[in-house]
């Protein structure tokens, strides 16, 4: 099996080669038994395949191999209609593609491929006529939407070109798209593996995956349940297991300098468990944190977060599941299992040195405290290159080597000595270097080959630094010169990378740049040497979607995971200022085939490259290559007038928007339509504004900044209107008039809600989601000017219309609507079970066990809450836990706070505190802490015994660190002071 995002597929691969001894003919000699399937399924290949959402089968033969009782076996107990989507075969070397159903039921799905290379001919049975064999492959894709699987295909062949080279292309005797691809009909799924947001349903019906759903039909949430008794150690090591650790190597050069610096770092520590380290670019910040941390920690246990361009909460979380495949919130929790530990804040940013510093540096205060909190054998480095606003922690600032220190620094150097400490020979050293640690190692290696003469006489290094508000590290100037000056070939290319990577400001991996330049490609070596130089930096990459608990992940420190090359922002800033206009415009030109495909010219983007925008970005810190790649294209489209191009490029700006709004990254969508906005409407480009202004809309509605919303789309939609239907169309306008209906909802104004809902309607096909979501929102706006009996069996009506239509969200919008109109618990409750029972909408599902819960409890029937009802409910914290729905995890937890207290269970109430309370500190809610400490304080008491003797240490520990904390604040300790 194998399982992304959720989605499991099932592949079963069965031997039909078996019998076929020699090179004579075996058609319809061979032989696939169903004791083969059985086999490889644990003797019941149905409940196998049912584990899975969709399964596919593998065989090298075709079914006309097979001997007759053979085929008739295969086709009723191997591949009966609806097992898999498709039967993948090979051997005849002939592509072949068929969907056929057969007395009504499912159909069957052949996909035959061929050989990639082989012999050119081979001759027929009878050996007289010589057959030319094709070649080739077909690359496909399964497509989940809408409980359906849809296969898209790419078939490509070779073929001999007129200069008699071969080369592979489209096989243009299938049916292809624009795109070169095809797509076979859609299959149904077993079950889905989905999450509908609350409001838009479009007509496609497409859903969010989210969480999977086991044999029982609750909720899985791959990291466990949180709330129940504490997991064992073991457990909280499997999930750190793919969490790379930081190696800082023994360095025995740095422990005999800075010992003043070091002192002060190490107290620090020792007092507060956190400092902020202050180091610019190339002191040897490694070398001092392994001189100065405390070595009984051992090295596997020292992790490291970059964390340039994070500037809160959310962008640091982000960073914490791209690097290591764990939220922050889920790594605090579980470091803190750990005896010993040291988290490093590495590389945080200096954005907010313009904009609100202070006010980052007080989160960045709280955040940390509140992870020495939740992990009390935590310790916390935050490193930064200029000195951060006031903070509650110790700061120790790193500065250039003295030429004293230079002395003691070359002396204890592994590859110095004292023979290097003559004031001759270390004046020269002082002066090139300027007591930067890491060129006093490059020139201290290179001595081992070359004079001192011969090493300071053969550099340049006199370049012109524009003026700045900070000046460029003179460490950095120096680093780039040595490629500048160099007229290796060699080092020149890992210039050119270094400049590639500056346009590509958010980082790439080697693989995706290599061939950047086809006929100057780019080597390993070249990126040892920027590594080397220190103008690079490596970020292991982790497959988003894969089980945070470290299960069937490969680790981010595993040799066959990629690594993300990114250049630091001061470098970027310096190699930026040396790059010429046109330097700067072939980049760009080279990304967009790298990001969007070669036929990306001719308006065509690949859908590959849109595809990894939600792989390789979903969850990642703010927007990426792809969009200022884009707008870099758009500007100089718009500034040189080139109308054709600019078509082209805006064709691939909308793909993107699009598809950021397919992988439901809002912030990101809202983002990057913001500034391709503004970029297109100042040079009076109003048609493709208002496509983007759409966009946005979309993006703002879903943060909740309705009244920004309704903005933005009264726009698109002011603009679309001087455009023909060709433009913009009825489809168009029905997906931005359902946006606008939503949010006038959302703001109250109930009257433009429905005006806004009747355009829908106008446009939309009666049979759409889109349609039903329209008549929906109409309905609820209504409340007010009906009887209540008349508008019970009006939603009742509606609800029963939608169900019947499969337009599951609408009908449970309704169903909730009807529930807040009806009187009774029971039917209320009624409401609430039909929910629970569709299929389809686990967003709504989890609303709807929670306010059953509610009800329950506020009637004292809590009782009758059933057990898998509560499952779903504990479960759902920890899936709300770690996706941070705000309003919605704030009533998931109030409804475990009733039960838990109303059952008496002070130690499941110690869990659920710590773990709510984490979570509101991070986000700045220190009042809901508050509110539910103080009940906490007159339930448990305070010293380890009684009720919580036998809980887990870390969580007595974070209870009692709290009512500490909040004593200054007016709560009572829990010893009473």
């Amino acid at each position: 099996m194998f399982e992304k995002d959720g989605v499991r597929l099932g592949i079963i691969g069965l031997n039909s080669a078996f019998l076929q001894l020699d090179e004579h003919d075996y058609e319809g000699k061979l032989e696939l038994n169903v004791r083969q399937i059985h086999g490889v399924c644990g003797e019941d290949a149905d409940k196998w395949c049912a584990k899975n959402q969709f399964n596919v089968l593998l065989s090298h033969h075709p079914i006309g191999w097979l001997n007759s009782a053979a085929r008739a076996g295969f086709r009723m107990d191997i591949d009966p209609p609806g097992r898999f989507v498709a039967h993948m075969c090979g051997h005849l070397h002939a592509p072949l593609v068929e969907s056929l159903a057969e007395g009504g039921a499912l159909p069957r799905r052949l996909i035959q491929g061929r050989s990639l290379f082989g012999l050119e001919t081979y001759r027929d049975r009878a050996g007289n006529v010589e057959i030319q064999r094709e070649h080739g492959y077909s690359a496909g894709r399964f497509i989940i939407d809408s409980g359906e699987c849809r296969i898209r295909m790419w078939p490509r062949q070779n073929i001999k070109g007129y200069a008699g080279d071969l080369r592979i292309v489209a096989d243009v005797r299938f049916n292809l798209d624009e795109d070169d691809a095809f797509e076979l009909p859609p299959a149904p799924i077993n079950g889905s593996s989905l999450n509908d947001r609350e409001g838009l349903d479009v007509g496609s019906g497409s859903v969010e995956v989210a969480f999977s759903i086991d044999s029982t039909g609750t909720p899985e949430v791959s990291r466990g349940n949180l709330l129940e008794m504490p997991a064992a150690a073991s457990s909280a090591s499997d999930r750190l297991r793919a969490v790379p650790r930081w190696i800082l190597r023994h360095a025995p050069q740095h422990a005999h300098v800075r010992t003043a610096e070091q002192e002060s770092f190490r107290s620090g520590i020792d007092q507060h468990r956190a400092a902020w380290l202050i180091a610019d670019w190339g002191l040897g910040k490694d070398g001092f944190l392994y001189s100065s941390l405390n070595l009984s920690i051992p090295q596997k246990d020292v992790f490291r977060l970059s964390c340039e361009g994070v500037t809160s909460i959310e962008s640091l979380t982000s960073e914490a599941l791209k690097q290591w495949g764990l939220s922050f919130q889920d790594f605090c929790v579980s470091v803190s299992s750990l005896a010993d530990c040291c988290l490093v804040l590495d590389n945080l940013s200096e954005d907010s040195a313009l904009n609100n510093s202070e006010g980052w540096v007080r989160r960045l205060d709280e955040i940390v405290q509140a992870a020495l909190d939740i992990a009390s054998s935590l310790k916390v480095v935050l490193v930064r290159r200029i000195t951060p606003g006031p903070s509650k922690f110790p700061v120790t600032q790193l500065q250039s080597l003295d030429e004293p220190d230079c002395a003691r620094y070359v002396s204890n150097h592994s590859e110095g000595g004292h023979s290097l400490t003559t004031p001759r020979v270390l004046e020269k050293l002082y002066a090139k270097s300027e007591g930067i640690p890491m060129h006093l190692d490059r020139l201290l290696e290179q001595l081992q080959t070359v004079s001192i003469d011969d090493l300071l006489g053969g550099e340049g290094e006199d370049l012109e630094i524009v003026e700045k508000s900070e000046p460029v590290p003179k460490a950095l100037v120096q680093a780039v010169a040595v490629l500048q000056g160099s007229k290796d070939k060699y080092v020149r290319r890992s210039l050119r990378l270094l400049k590639v990577l500056t346009v590509l400001s958010h980082g790439e991996i080697f693989q995706n740049l290599r061939r950047f330049d086809p006929v100057d490609p780019f080597f390993p070596d070249n990126v040892k040497q920027l590594r080397d130089l220190g103008l690079i930096e490596t970020v292991p990459l982790v497959s988003i979607g894969v089980s945070t608990s470290g299960r069937d992940r490969v680790p981010v420190n595993d040799p066959a995971a990629h690594k993300l090359l990114i250049v630091p922002r001061p470098v970027r800033d310096y190699v930026r200022f040396l790059m010429g206009d046109d330097e700067r415009r072939a980049i760009v030109d080279g990304a967009m085939e790298v990001y969007f495909g070669s036929k990306w010219r001719e308006g065509k983007p690949s859908l590959q490259p849109l595809t990894k925008i939600v792989v390789w970005e979903n969850g990642m810190s703010g927007l990426g290559n792809h969009h200022s790649v884009i707008v870099s294209a758009v500007k100089d489209c718009l500034i040189r007038q080139n109308e054709q191009f600019f078509k082209r490029i805006f064709r691939i700006a909308d793909a993107y928007l699009q598809a950021l709004r397919s992988a439901s990254k809002y912030r990101d969508l809202q983002h990057a339509s913001e500034e391709l906005f503004r970029i297109l409407d100042a040079a009076g480009r109003r048609r493709e504004a208002a496509r983007v202004a759409s966009h946005n809309g979309t993006g703002l509605r879903m943060l909740g900044q309705t009244e920004e919303a309704v903005r933005a789309l009264e726009l698109s939609l002011s603009y679309a209107s001087g455009f023909g239907p060709a433009e913009f169309t009825k489809d168009w306008y029905a997906v931005t008039y359902l946006n606008l209906a939503l949010a006038h909802q959302s703001n109250g104004d109930q009257s433009a809600a429905v005006k806004s809902a009747n355009e829908v309607m106008l446009r939309a096909v009666p049979s759409s989601g889109t349609y039903s979501q329209a008549k929906s929102v109409i309905a609820e706006c209504n409340i007010e000017s009906k009887p209540k009996d008349v508008l019970v069996r009006e939603f009742a009506e509606l609800e029963s219309e939608f169900r019947k239509k499969g337009h599951v969200v609408a009908a449970n919008n309704i169903a909730f609507e009807l529930a807040d109109l009806l009187v009774g618990a029971t039917e209320k409750r009624q409401c609430f079970d039909r929910v629970l029972d569709s299929e389809g909408d686990r967003y709504n599902q989890i609303r709807a066990a929670i306010k059953k819960a509610k009800l329950l409890v506020s009637s004292g029937d809590e009782a009758q809450l059933g057990v898998a009802e509560r499952r779903i409910i504990s479960d759902s914290y920890s899936y709300l836990y770690s996706q941070r729905f705000g309003g919605l995890f704030d009533d998931c937890h109030n409804v475990l706070w009733r039960l838990g207290a109303i059952e008496g269970k002070n130690g499941y109430l110690l869990r659920l505190f710590r773990y709510s309370s984490f979570l509101w500190r991070i986000f700045g809610r220190e009042n809901k802490e508050h509110e539910y400490i103080s009940q906490l304080r007159e339930m448990v008491p305070s010293a380890p015994g009684g009720a919580v003797a036998d809980e887990d240490r870390n969580v007595v520990n974070y209870y009692n660190a709290r009512l500490r904390a909040l004593n200054f604040l007016g709560v009572k300790s829990a010893d009473g002071a």
